[in-house]
């Protein structure tokens, strides 16, 4: 299979343990094109998010899942050009305004390919302003008003019941029921709140719309993957540049009030702290 094969355009999503599609959302915004840490992973401007790991996002959830099709195309020359074309076309045929996009790009154990284009919220705060933020610092200071950390900061809260690791936590699938699960167990309606998931060992995961990292030691350190998280694009690059370290974190050791980094390839990085259920 050719990587410009047989993409059709519009699909319905599927959703089921048995019927479902790889996906990976990432911003695009014109902002971005300004961002240095975004110009160095492209090797040159770009308005997408570090696309070229979103694209191996999917590669590697088409070879955990085994599926032939889908490995074929993913692997076959010239893939990361023409799944580019594909998402250029799909922000030219959107109503693309300053707040950017979040671009959702799908793959079907066919090795069927496709983009949506989907309106977001603008981005108010430099894309990485939250990942330098030191609550060490914040804490010394005279001054602790709320209002002086990079906005919003998210409501974020911790489940009820346990979330068993898997495959669908590992890997982005549009297979969602466990996400789901713990966000009506805490009744969040909007994505300005998130839920922390744990496993069955009552490791920290994720949250249930993006990677999750806690200040510990003077630095912010995140989940490793062998807990059952997904491996996030924004994560990833916060990793290798050292300005995250992995720990194993329990349930016990998170505590009301405390800071959470979270990061997701949509809003990049963005701050958060734990609440207590009502």
């Amino acid at each position: 299979m050719t990587a410009t094969a047989n993409i059709p355009s519009n699909l319905a999503i599927k959703s089921s343990e048995n019927d479902f599609e790889l996906f990976s959302s990432l911003r695009y915004d014109p902002k971005l094109l300004r961002e240095e840490f975004n110009t160095a992973v492209a090797g040159q401007p770009s308005p997408f998010l570090l696309f070229s790991y979103h694209v191996d996002r999917l590669r590697v959830g088409a070879a955990a899942f085994d599926w032939p099709h889908a490995k074929d195309f993913m692997n076959a020359p010239g893939v990361e050009e023409a799944l580019r074309k594909k998402c250029d076309e799909a922000v030219a045929n959107a109503e693309v305004s300053d707040n950017g996009l979040m671009v959702r790009m799908l793959l079907s154990r066919e090795g069927e390919f496709r983009v949506q284009a989907l309106p977001t919220r603008p981005l108010l705060r430099g894309a990485l302003d939250a990942a330098y933020f030191n609550p060490d610092v914040w804490q010394a200071s005279s001054d602790r008003d709320i209002t002086n950390v990079p906005q919003p900061v998210l409501k974020v809260y911790v489940d009820t019941e346990q979330t068993p690791s898997s495959m669908f936590s590992s890997y982005k699938t549009t297979y969602r029921s466990h996400y789901e699960a713990a966000q009506l167990r805490i009744g969040m309606t909007d994505r300005m709140k998130d839920v922390i998931l744990y496993n069955e060992n009552n490791e920290v995961m994720e949250g249930s719309v993006r990677n999750v990292a806690f200040w510990r030691d003077g630095g912010w350190v995140s989940p490793p993957n062998s807990s059952g998280g997904l491996p996030g694009t924004i994560r990833r690059w916060l990793l290798e540049q050292g300005i995250l370290k992995e720990r194993v974190i329990h349930k016990t050791d998170l505590q009301p009030g405390e800071w959470v980094l979270l990061t997701n390839g949509v809003d990049i990085t963005i701050l958060g702290r734990i609440e207590e259920l009502a």
